[in-house]
C-alpha cells in the first residue's frame, strides 16, 4: 500500500507537471517547484532508494535552490527556460509510473496486449527526445541562455560570488546530462539484453565485427588528416600547427586498436574449443592491450594540450594520464589475476573493468576541459555531448560485443569535430 500510495501521488505530480506547461495560470511553475520540493524530501525521508536515485533527488533540490535564489534577480526569461527544462523532463516519467503501477497489478489484460513492453517503448523514447535531444537544444547549444547567465553571474555580489554562482548553474544541469546519460546507456543495455539483441549480437561471426571495427579505425584516421589539410589551406602554418600532433595521436591510436583487436580475435580462434590459454597468448594479450590504452591516453593528452596549451589543466589532465595509465599497467601485469590457469572468459572481464574504470574517469575528465575551454563555441558543445556518451560507454558497455564498433564510430565523430576546432583556435 506504501509503494501504491508512492506511485500515485507521482503519477498525479508529473501529470500536473505536464499541465503547468500548457497553461502555466492553472498551476505556476513556482507552485509546482514546491510540490515537487515536498514530493523529493517525502521521497528521501520514507523510501530506500538506489544510488542513482539520491543523485537525482539531490539535483533536483540543486534547482530548487537556484529558483529561490535566483527568481526574483535573474532575466525571468531564463528563469522559466529552467522551469519548463525540470518540467519536460516530467514527460517520460508520466509512462515510468503508469509502468510501476501496472506491474502491481494482476489483470490479465495487462499481458495480453504486451501494455507493460508498450509503455517502456513510450518512456524510452520520451526520455531520448525530452531528457536527451530537447536537453542538449535548451541547455549545451543555446547561446542565448549562456550568455546572459554569464553575464548575470559576473554581477553577483551579495547573494554568492561569481564563481560560485555559475559552478551551480552549470554543475546541477550537467550533472542532470550525466545522470541522464547513464540512465540512457544503463536501459539501453536492459532493452538489448531482454529482446534478445544479446544473443543475434553474439552468434555474428568475429570476422565481421573485426571488419566492422577495421573501417571505423581506418576512416577515423583519413577523416581527421583531410579535415587538417581541408581547413588549413596553407603548408607553412599546417606544419607549424601545434594541434598536428593530435591528428598522429589519431593514426597510432588506430593502429594499436586494430592490433589488439587482432590479437583478441587470434587468441579467441585458438581457444575456441579449449578454453583456455597459453603463457604467450597471455603476454601478446598484455602487450597489445596496454599499447592500446596507452595509445588513447597519449590522443586524449594530445587533445587537451593542443587546445588548452601550456596551462594548469593541460597538466592536471597529464596527471590524472599517469596515474591511470600506471594502475592500468599494474592491473594487467597482475599475476594473480591474469594467468594460463584462469578462463578466457574472465580475463576478459577483468581487463575490461580495469580499462573502463581507469580510461572512463579520465577520458570524461579530459572532456569537460576541453569543452568548458570555450563553452561558447559550437563545436566545444559538440564535444562535450559526444565525449559524455563516450565515457558513458567506457563504464556501462551496453552493446557488449558489438561496444567496441559504437565506441570507435564516436570517436570518429569526435575526431571530425575536434579537428575543426583544434584548426580554429
Amino acid at each position: 500500500m506504501k509503494d501504491f500510495i508512492k506511485d500515485i501521488s507521482y503519477l498525479l505530480l508529473t501529470l500536473f507537471s505536464l499541465i503547468s506547461l500548457y497553461d502555466s495560470s492553472i498551476l505556476s511553475y513556482r507552485v509546482m517547484f514546491y510540490a515537487l520540493t515536498g514530493y523529493t524530501f517525502a521521497d528521501l525521508l520514507f523510501y530506500k532508494l538506489g544510488t542513482d536515485v539520491y543523485i537525482h533527488h539531490t539535483l533536483v533540490l540543486s534547482v530548487f535552490v537556484l529558483d529561490y535564489l535566483y527568481y526574483d534577480t535573474i532575466d525571468k526569461k531564463i528563469s522559466d527556460m529552467f522551469s519548463v527544462l525540470c518540467l519536460y523532463f516530467e514527460v517520460s516519467s508520466v509512462f515510468l509510473a503508469i509502468i510501476s503501477l501496472l506491474k502491481k497489478s494482476s489483470h490479465s489484460y495487462i499481458a495480453k496486449y504486451n501494455l507493460i513492453n508498450i509503455l517502456n517503448l513510450l518512456f524510452y523514447g520520451t526520455f531520448i527526445y525530452y531528457r536527451l535531444y530537447y536537453f542538449s537544444q535548451i541547455f549545451l547549444f543555446n547561446n542565448e541562455l549562456h550568455i546572459p547567465l554569464f553575464d548575470y553571474c559576473k554581477n553577483v555580489q551579495s547573494i554568492v560570488s561569481k564563481d560560485l554562482c555559475t559552478t551551480h548553474f552549470y554543475g546541477t544541469f550537467l550533472g542532470f546530462a550525466l545522470l541522464n546519460i547513464y540512465w540512457f546507456h544503463l536501459m539501453t543495455k536492459i532493452m538489448v539484453k531482454s529482446s534478445g539483441l544479446k544473443k543475434i549480437i553474439s552468434k555474428i561471426n568475429t570476422s565481421t565485427y573485426e571488419g566492422l571495427l577495421g573501417y571505423t579505425l581506418y576512416i577515423k584516421s583519413f577523416a581527421v588528416l583531410f579535415s587538417y589539410l581541408f581547413h588549413i589551406q596553407d603548408r607553412d602554418i599546417l606544419l607549424k600547427n601545434d594541434h598536428l600532433l593530435d591528428a598522429f595521436a589519431v593514426i597510432a591510436l588506430s593502429i594499436a586498436s586494430m592490433c589488439c583487436h587482432h590479437t583478441w580475435s587470434h587468441v579467441y580462434k585458438k581457444i575456441e574449443n579449449k578454453k583456455s590459454v597459453s603463457e604467450g597468448d597471455i603476454a601478446m594479450i598484455q602487450k597489445y592491450t596496454f599499447l592500446d590504452q596507452l595509445c588513447i591516453h597519449i590522443r586524449s593528452a594530445a587533445i587537451t594540450y593542443g587546445i588548452c596549451g601550456n596551462s594548469l589543466l593541460f597538466y592536471s589532465s597529464l596527471f590524472f594520464h599517469t596515474v591511470t595509465t600506471k594502475q592500468l599497467y599494474d592491473d594487467l601485469y597482475d599475476s594473480t589475476k591474469i594467468h594460463k590457469d584462469i578462463p578466457i572468459d574472465d580475463i576478459i572481464s577483468y581487463i575490461n573493468q580495469s580499462v573502463h574504470f581507469n580510461l572512463g574517469g579520465t577520458f570524461l575528465y579530459d572532456n569537460l576541459l576541453v569543452s568548458f575551454y570555450n563553452f561558447f563555441d559550437y563545436h566545444c558543445q559538440s564535444n562535450l555531448w559526444i565525449g559524455m556518451f563516450i565515457a558513458g560507454s567506457f563504464f556501462i558497455r551496453p552493446f557488449y560485443e558489438a561496444n567496441q564498433i559504437y565506441v570507435h564510430l564516436l570517436l570518429t565523430i569526435q575526431a571530425l569535430i575536434l579537428s575543426v576546432l583544434n584548426v580554429k583556435y
